[in-house]
């Protein structure tokens, strides 16, 4: 022992206090024989730490564990400089000839809220002491504190966890595991986690997958009440008495690390009033005129770059192989999308004609049976069962929902609803209609035509526009040709208000349904004729007569109208679209798929479906607007949605994906008196309840 470091004693250090944080270390330093029983009291345990202080107990200690002092050990001109407590963590490195880091950066950075304070020639030394669970900082481990002066206290903290004296308390020290390295004995309190970020952001990444840490934040590290909430969240979802101990085992770890996501956040779906929430925040800085979900846009859509090939994947079948194949399909020119924010302003505020603002009373039907029946020809109407969609939040006035599955190949139906066949103002998620009915007149004049060879022209103008780029630039509102109300009205112009309402009823049954209006526009081209460009002869001409009146319809009939379109290429012939042929719906199937609406996109994102998915198709339109009569928001959502599903847990027996098939309408309404508030309310209530429909029919659950 040097000449000024007097005899060592075994008792305790009577001038620190038992609660002091350091205690345990200075007197363990006591009893091995490093400092002296008056060492504290000489020194001061808040006192600075001097160069050649620290450097004669360094070299003292080496009786006990440390080597002598490296050849290479920067020692500054004058040996009685104050250390910093960067330059003291570095001064035991170099002691202890630890390995550095050559990138030093990540170390620091994610582990300290200063480690850019860092001196850069103490960087590496620091990283290693810190991986090394050398470094100890108090009273937060994640302040370093690296330009303040070192004390005494840490001085002696510091030299214990050299040592390998396990006496500092843990809360201070710096650690260093990975989630794929835990011990199986390891039993880590949560608190313990503060000291280790890299384990941290190990589990802020895999809670990420889950949604439980968000999405838009980079996991940072910190254990901050956040990332605790979220980890709890986690063993209260998958039942882990982890959730009770708050403790990290080699039991959490696995999970954290083997989650199924898709089976997780069909757990977490249940609770449907957060993810209402969920989708709710998403409305800040949203109004009735630009919606979160509404006018999304198939922009961002990951599905934007698959709508070619719906028509290609609606063709398969349930006896596909569990890797489905991508089908040929034929394409069309392509066209640029992304433009001006969506504009809606001309539809919504067109009220409805006052006879038609009350629901009439339903068309007799027959008996709901429980067993799937065959789709059913045109004019009959399936049996609806309205119990099973209870489920459904009170804002959803109507609803109507077709599941439909493949028996020995053949496609079988099963119908649900709420107020399904009630009649209503269903606003611009009719206007595909026109389009369906003027496939039907083109094949009925020439069944060989292709829509897609076909364009409207005006009888006076030489400009012409494809029916498949009307159709897009109708349900997407990029006004790339003009606005979607007029383009609709043009189309409307093709047959006579009671010639297509007649051939309405013929399809879906319901006699009662109403469909004489326009959408509160003037027609894009007045008197427009269909012009087949391979015969070089007009097909078709306007009809010359205006509509005019209320549009009164079903969910069914837009359910019905919706389903006929996605399974043409399954169905009978008597129950398919009167003489439409597939060639010419698909590019209706294509312009469908860019709708500016995407509440199943956001479904299939919360639920994590998107890398179980095979052979997707999502076609929809949406309606939207204030009746000024019924003094409330009303939003309207009609798709058909199909793909193969490829959860580990779905594939059957025989290794074959199952279908997932179904059309859907919905009708939702409030009045508030605040419109804004009103239509973000009804765009995340929409969002919440597709994605239940689709959590329900994942898990085939309508109890």
């Amino acid at each position: 022992m040097p000449d000024d470091l007097p005899a060592s004693s075994n008792t305790a250090l009577a001038s620190v206090e038992s609660d002091h944080w350091a205690a345990a270390a200075i007197l363990t330093l006591v009893e091995n024989n490093i400092v002296s029983r008056d060492w504290a009291s000489q020194h001061g345990l808040d006192a600075p730490v001097a160069r050649d202080e620290l450097l004669r107990v360094l070299e003292w200690g080496q009786h006990s564990a440390l080597t002598m002092l490296s050849d290479d050990d920067p020692a500054p001109a004058v040996e009685t400089a104050m250390l910093t407590r960067a330059e003291g963590i570095a001064l035991l490195i170099d002691r202890l000839r630890y390995l550095k880091p050559l990138v030093p950066e990540p170390v620091l950075d994610i582990y300290f809220e200063d480690g850019d304070e860092v001196p850069a020639d103490l960087r590496a030394a620091l990283a290693a002491a810190t991986l090394s669970g050398l470094v100890v900082s108090y009273p937060n481990v994640r302040r370093l504190q690296p330009q303040a002066p070192l004390d005494w206290a840490t001085a002696a903290a510091l030299l214990c966890q050299g040592l390998g004296f396990a006496v500092v308390p843990p809360q201070y020290v710096t650690w260093y595991a990975r989630l794929d390295t835990l011990d199986q004995s390891a039993a880590i309190p949560f608190w313990r986690l503060r000291g280790n970020a890299y384990l941290v952001r190990d589990i802020q990444t895999q809670l990420q997958q889950v949604r439980l840490y968000p999405r838009d934040r980079k996991p940072d590290g910190r254990f901050s009440l956040d990332t605790q909430t979220a980890l709890l969240e986690f063993c209260q979802v998958l039942q882990l008495p982890s959730g009770q101990t708050y403790t990290l085992d080699a039991s959490l770890a696995k999970r954290l690390q083997t989650v199924d996501v898709v089976d997780f956040s069909l757990r977490v779906a249940k609770n449907r009033d957060r993810i209402f929430r969920e989708y709710l925040k998403q409305e800040a800085g949203f109004d009735a005129a630009h919606l979160a979900f509404l006018d999304r846009g198939i922009q961002k859509s990951p599905f934007e770059k698959l709508v070619e090939e719906y028509p290609g994947y609606l063709r398969l079948k349930p006896s596909a192989p569990k890797t489905v194949q991508t089908p040929t399909t034929k394409t069309s020119s392509p066209r640029p999308y992304p433009r001006s924010a969506l504009r809606r302003a001309a539809h919504l505020f067109t009220p409805l004609a006052a006879h038609a603002a009350t629901p009439s009373a339903s068309p007799t039907r027959p008996t709901f049976c429980p067993v799937p029946q065959p789709y059913p020809d045109r004019g009959v109407l399936p049996s609806i069962e309205e119990a099973r969609l209870k489920f459904l939040h009170a804002d959803i006035q109507q609803a109507c929902l077709c599941l439909g599955q493949f028996v020995n190949q053949q496609l079988t139906t099963t119908w649900l609803g709420r107020s399904a066949l009630a009649n209503g103002e269903l606003w611009s998620a009719t206007k595909v209609l026109p389009l369906l009915h003027l496939i039907s007149q083109v094949h009925s004049k020439a069944i060989q035509a292709d829509i897609d060879q076909l364009v409207i022209r005006s009888g006076g103008r030489s400009t012409e526009f494809s029916i498949h780029d009307l159709a897009v630039d109708m349900v997407n509102y990029e006004y790339d040709i003009s606005s979607s109300n007029a383009l609709a009205a043009m189309f409307k112009l093709f047959t006579t208000p009671q010639t297509l309402e007649k051939w309405l009823r013929s399809i879906t049954g319901n006699t009662q349904l109403v469909f004489r209006g326009n959408y509160g526009e003037g027609p894009f081209i007045g008197r427009p004729v269909l012009w087949d460009q391979q015969r070089q002869q007009v097909l078709l001409a306007a009809s010359g007569v205006r509509h005019g009146g209320p549009n009164a319809l079903s969910t069914y009939d837009m359910t019905r109208l919706m389903t006929m379109l996605g399974w043409h290429p399954h169905l009978l012939a008597s129950a398919q679209l009167p003489r439409a042929q597939w060639k010419s719906l698909e590019s209706v199937v294509r312009a469908l798929g860019r709708d500016s609406a995407r509440y199943v996109d956001a479904a299939i994102e919360r639920l994590g479906l998107r890398p179980v998915m095979q052979s997707p198709v999502i076609i929809s339109k949406m309606g939207f607007g204030y009746s000024s009569q019924r003094r409330r928001t009303e939003l309207v959502y009609s798709a058909f949605v199909q793909f193969f599903d490829a959860r580990p847990q779905a594939i059957e027996a025989n290794g074959v994906a199952p279908l997932r098939s179904f059309g859907l309408t919905l009708l939702a309404a409030k009045r508030l008196g605040d419109n804004d508030r009103e239509a973000t309310l009804l765009d995340a209530r929409l969002a919440a309840e597709v994605t239940e429909i689709l959590r329900r029919i994942l898990l085939d659950d309508w109890a």
